[in-house]
């Protein structure tokens, strides 16, 4: 009976040995680490590709500059309408911010005098002239959504028109205009 609790206790030690083997070899683990990294590139980019220009104009006159560069009105010669660019990887929208309403003389003899003004705008795909009926609202934060796939260029045209009293003084008149872009609109 010696004997047997003897092999049952070998027997026991023998197990208890190789569970704790087991455990050891399977409680055994490595870790390893790889850096990750990226490169965040804007989604947008908007560039003033050309200046609305009106040129010469005579008091008393209106004259207009259209969207493809044209001019009706007096003194017509050395006009060109706003170009903006704009390209994108996707989907935005774009609309003007704070859109003037005179433009402002800036030479001694008309420096601060107002003449008014009123800008027209729509859109296309290429440089040359905008998409029929891509036309924009100019009002101050209405934006128009366009839908884009892929990398793509859109360009917004900016006209105006102006219409000088006999009185206004002679002399350069300017101003500026803001268009904005927010990418990434679902």
């Amino acid at each position: 009976m010696f004997t047997k609790i003897k092999e049952t206790i070998i027997r026991a030690g023998l197990i208890l040995l190789t569970m704790i083997m087991i455990t050891t070899v399977v409680q055994a683990q490595e870790t390893g680490s790889i850096a990750v990294t990226t490169t965040v590139l804007p989604g947008l980019s908007i560039e003033a590709e050309q200046n609305l220009r009106f040129g010469d104009i005579i008091s008393g006159e209106t004259k207009r500059v259209n969207l493809d560069g044209t001019a009706t009105g007096s003194q017509p010669g050395d006009e060109q309408a706003g170009i903006f660019k704009i390209s994108t990887l996707g989907n935005f929208s774009i609309s003007f911010t704070d859109v003037p309403s005179f433009m402002v003389g800036s030479e001694a003899g008309n420096a601060g005098e107002l003449l008014p003004v009123t800008f027209f705008s729509a859109w296309g795909t290429d440089m040359t002239t905008p998409d029929e009926g891509r036309v924009m609202s100019l009002a101050s934060g209405t934006p128009i959504v366009i839908n884009g796939t892929g990398e793509q260029s859109i360009f917004v045209f900016l006209g105006a028109e102006v219409n000088p009293p006999i009185s206004q003084p002679q002399g350069t008149y300017e101003t500026t205009i803001t268009i904005t872009a927010t990418f990434g609109i679902d």
